[in-house]
């Protein structure tokens, strides 16, 4: 666990989570500060909690492994809650739902906040092809809105971040 003040200043650092920091990510950060990676992302999340949404885990693969970062605001001090397991390729996850790779693709898009037109333009198709791999996507994984399904992309599958 690390306890991060107002302002980015971490006041506070388990053993456990400056090993986890040292494994995966370069040393180029003072002896109580936080990876550029783990401070921007926690920069980004501040602004997800401030619109009201809710914070998305950062996680970085690293040789079969992945350490998975989440944030709990605690009045005004931050927690970073960091875990270590088995890495999950976020596609072979989603696979045992039964999507196909261009759903799981599209899934994806739309965990990270994009709109139909905009994974249109991305993935080169129309905004109309995009609603409809996401009617199939619902109906496979049995929720009824984008939230719903990002919210089953998170549980299932993570942001793959290589430092």
């Amino acid at each position: 666990m690390i306890v991060v003040a107002p302002g980015g200043r971490v006041t506070s650092m388990t053993a456990s989570a400056r090993k986890l920091l040292a494994d995966y990510f370069d040393s180029r950060r003072d002896g109580n500060g936080l990876p550029d990676m783990v401070r921007q992302w926690c920069k980004s999340q501040r602004s997800a909690l401030a619109q009201l949404q809710v914070p998305a885990p950062l996680v970085v693969n690293k040789t079969g492994k992945r350490l998975v970062a989440r944030m709990v605001s605690e009045g005004d001090r931050t927690l970073l809650l960091l875990s270590e397991g088995a890495a999950v390729d976020g596609a072979q996850a989603l696979g045992t739902s039964g999507l196909t790779s261009r759903e799981a693709e599209v899934l994806a898009w739309v965990a990270r906040g994009r709109t139909n037109l905009e994974i249109g333009n991305i993935l080169n198709i129309s905004s109309r092809t995009i609603q409809k791999h996401l009617e199939h996507i619902f109906q496979k994984l049995g929720v009824e809105s984008r939230t719903a399904a990002a919210s089953r992309f998170w549980e299932g599958s993570h942001q793959t971040l290589q430092p």
